[in-house]
């Protein structure tokens, strides 16, 4: 191989040591930390403010300037969160008395702490019924999944709220039964949109709307 060549090829390996070198050392690995002194965690998610969603020891967990914040359950043993947006809403399932449910979590008074009230149940109708929610975006909707009927079928939702009555996640939101004046329909047959709707000033209810689609089968 001629000298050139050599030196050419010699000259592009070492560029591209440099770049990579340059590359990696913008980034420097933080440990979050756990709940408890000797556990495990795993992040799930980040928003654009670099704070973290993930799970702890059995709980949801929010990391935000250095501290990890042990969300807490919805009264069942165990939580995990799995998004959060840049307003630090946070949204993942916990475990009820009942069954597992979807929840959003916001940390209202800023003391960086889990206090009664910020996490709010994205409960299904009926409560024995399993959700969960795996994504919030900048305008507050969320996304996961909960069972539509006693056999355990389950489809995809998506929950948005009206700011004007106090939103999902605030502390006065509630879900509340699905206004429907019949059983909905066979779950193979129907789509279902979940929205929020205001029902009086401070309170959130959940809603549905049913259609039969052509069968796919």
């Amino acid at each position: 191989m001629p000298r050139a060549s050599v030196l050419y090829t010699l000259m592009c390996a070492f560029s591209f040591t440099l770049c990579l070198s340059a590359t990696y050392a913008q980034y420097t690995i933080i440990d979050l930390g756990a709940i408890t002194a000797n556990g495990q965690s795993r992040g799930y998610a980040i928003n654009n403010k670099g704070e973290v969603a993930g799970w702890s020891d059995g709980r949801a967990f929010f990391w935000t300037q250095g501290v990890m914040i042990d969300l807490g359950t919805l009264g069942g043993a165990n939580s995990e969160a799995r998004a959060v947006n840049d307003a630090g809403q946070v949204v993942g399932w916990s475990d009820t008395l009942q069954a597992r449910h979807a929840f959003i979590w916001r940390d209202l008074n800023g003391n960086r702490r889990a206090d009664p009230g910020e996490m709010v149940d994205l409960r299904p109708i009926p409560t024995t019924w399993q959700g969960r929610a795996y994504g919030i975006n900048n305008a507050e909707h969320v996304v996961g999944w909960a069972t539509v009927n006693p056999d355990g079928v389950y489809h995809a939702f998506r929950w948005s709220y009206n700011p004007a009555a106090g939103g999902i996640g605030s502390t006065s939101a509630t879900s509340a039964a699905i206004r429907t004046k019949s059983a909905l329909p066979t779950p193979s047959t129907i789509a279902v949109r979940w929205w929020a709707v205001p029902e009086r000033r401070g309170a959130v209810a959940l809603s549905a709307r049913s259609r039969t689609v052509p069968s796919t089968r």
